[in-house]
């Protein structure tokens, strides 16, 4: 529902309704609390690295 509203608020834009997260290198967005942790660890590991996003998850 909300990805059809976002077709038609931007037409133009790539929408992957299928995915968690998106990172374009600049931005990330979740869809979601949950996702959002997935999010939060794709950042720590892109930042700080695999072995710290692991050791924050556990």
């Amino acid at each position: 529902m909300a990805s059809m509203f976002l077709r038609e608020l931007a037409p133009t834009a790539t929408v992957d309704s299928n995915a968690r997260f998106h990172d374009n290198g600049h931005i990330l967005t979740a869809a979601g609390i949950s996702a959002g942790l997935d999010c939060s660890l794709h950042l720590i590991s892109r930042l700080l690295g695999a072995e710290m996003a692991k050791a924050t998850a556990h």
